[in-house]
Formats: structure tokens, C-alpha cells, sequence
């Protein structure tokens, strides 16, 4: 028995539900052209020449399109490799955001903390200091660090920073 050729095998559960789901989207997307088309010759008004305009011209649409985009693009953020931010809903912390494309909802949400998880190193200037046996000596010293719950950083530490 020869094999089935791929045009002639027929098409799998998930291709359909793709494809009813493509043309749902379609279908919604006529209606809803049509019928702002016809709001759009309804509102249209009689200018001096006899020509219907819209009620909207092109400089408003570009306008509410690119605010629409900015919005949209605020909206949107984006964290870096090492990187944490904490978003707060309505002043109350609501989740941690790790690196990676992270969506905001802006009148609601903010970033309130943003903070690098890799190793940090802080240089802690020479001191000078005494023996048992009264001889000075300079002491040296490099402070390796790390935050690794930026939650409790933000919340529970009053300065992380020094």
C-alpha cells in the first residue's frame, strides 16, 4: 500500500480548530468593518459642494491610531537578563517580573523597583587598627553581594544600598 501524499491526507483536529477560529476572526472582522462603514455613511455630512464627508477625517483617525499605539507601547516591558522589577497594583505588590517581554496595565500598575541580580562588588575603604600589642596595621576589604529575593530587598530591607 502506497503512502498517502500530504495535499490528500486529511487535516487533523487542531488545523480545523484553526481554521474555525480563523474564520470566526474573519467573520467578526467584516461585521465590524461593515458596520462602522455604515455609522460612518450615516453621521456623513452634506459639505457645500454636495459630497458626503465623514465625521471623522483622516488627521483625527491618525491621531486617535497613534495615540492608540503609544498607549499600547507604554504598556509594554521589557526586562533584561539579570535584571528584576517588582509591579505594584494600586500601591500593593502583585508579582515579580523576570527577564523577558512583560505586559503592564498602565492606569493600574507600576514598576516600583528595579534591581540587577548578579554579583555586585563594593570596595570598603583602608582602616587603620591596632594589635593586641599596640602595632598599626591598614585593613583591606571587598564586599561581595547578591540580591537574590528582590521582594524582600524592596520590602523588608530599609536600604539595600548602603
Amino acid at each position: 500500500m502506497a503512502h498517502q501524499n500530504q495535499n490528500t491526507r486529511k487535516p487533523s483536529r487542531q488545523r480545523n480548530h484553526r481554521r474555525r477560529h480563523h474564520l470566526l476572526f474573519k467573520s467578526c472582522l467584516i461585521v465590524l468593518l461593515t458596520f462602522t462603514t455604515r455609522i460612518a455613511n450615516t453621521n456623513a455630512r452634506v459639505n457645500y459642494y454636495g459630497t458626503s464627508t465623514p465625521p471623522f477625517s483622516v488627521n483625527t483617525a491618525g491621531t486617535i491610531a497613534l495615540a492608540t499605539c503609544l498607549l499600547t507601547a507604554s504598556c509594554i516591558k521589557i526586562v533584561s537578563t539579570g535584571n528584576e522589577c517588582l509591579v505594584e497594583r494600586l500601591g500593593k505588590y502583585k508579582r515579580r517580573l523576570g527577564p523577558g517581554l512583560h505586559l503592564i496595565i498602565r492606569p493600574l500598575e507600576r514598576i516600583s523597583f528595579e534591581v540587577s541580580t548578579q554579583e555586585q562588588v563594593m570596595d570598603v575603604p583602608p582602616q587603620q587598627c591596632y594589635t593586641r600589642d599596640n602595632a598599626p596595621i591598614k585593613a583591606d576589604a571587598v564586599v561581595f553581594m547578591r540580591i537574590i529575593d528582590s521582594a524582600k530587598a524592596r520590602y523588608e530591607v530599609d536600604n539595600h544600598r548602603l
